[in-house]
C-alpha cells in the first residue's frame, strides 16, 4: 500500500545518495550504473525514470497517505533532487503533494515537518510559498508551538533559510 510505496522510496533515495557518496568501489560502481547510466547521454537518469514511476503510481493513491509516509515521500524525491512534471496541466509532484499535506498539516510531527520543507528546499524543487506560509502559521499557533522543542525549531527554520 502506500506506506509500502513512502518506505521503498525512501530506501532508495538513501541507497542513491550513498553510492553517489562513496564513489567507485566494483560492487557500488555496478549499482551507479544500474541508476545512473542514461545521464552521460544526456538523458534522463534511470533513477529519475525510476522516482518518476513511483510519482506516477502515487498521484491517484496520495489521498491514503498519512502524514509520515507523505513527509517520507516528498523527503525521498528530495534526496535524489527528483521533481516530476506531469504533462497533463503542468504540475509538479512536489506541488501536488503540497496540496495533500495542507490538508494534513495537523497530522504532521515536528520532524515529519522538518523532513517535508527541507524537500522543497532542493534543487528544482518549486518552492511552495504557501506551503510553508501555512506551516509558519501552523507552528507558531501558540498551542502547536508548545509541543516544538529548540532541535525541532532548528530543523524548520533550516529549512526556511535554505
Amino acid at each position: 500500500g502506500y506506506r509500502d510505496l513512502a518506505t521503498t522510496s525512501l530506501g532508495l533515495a538513501k541507497i542513491v545518495k550513498l553510492v553517489r557518496r562513496r564513489g567507485r568501489s566494483k560492487p557500488r560502481q555496478i549499482l551507479r550504473d544500474l541508476l545512473l547510466s542514461n545521464a552521460a547521454n544526456g538523458g534522463p537518469t534511470k533513477t529519475h525514470t525510476l522516482f518518476r514511476s513511483i510519482a506516477t503510481a502515487s498521484i491517484p493513491i496520495r489521498e491514503d497517505f498519512d502524514a509520515r509516509s507523505l513527509s517520507n515521500l516528498i523527503y525521498a524525491f528530495g534526496v535524489v533532487e527528483c521533481v516530476p512534471m506531469f504533462e497533463d496541466d503542468g504540475s509538479t509532484f512536489f506541488e501536488i503533494l503540497a496540496a495533500e499535506a495542507v490538508m494534513k498539516l495537523e497530522d504532521f510531527r515536528p520532524q515529519e515537518l522538518s523532513n517535508l520543507l527541507w524537500a522543497y528546499t532542493k534543487d528544482d524543487a518549486p518552492l511552495s510559498a504557501g506551503l510553508f506560509r501555512l506551516v509558519a502559521d501552523h507552528i507558531t499557533d501558540h498551542s502547536t508551538l508548545k509541543t516544538y522543542n529548540g532541535q525541532d525549531l532548528a530543523n524548520i527554520v533550516w529549512a526556511y533559510a535554505t
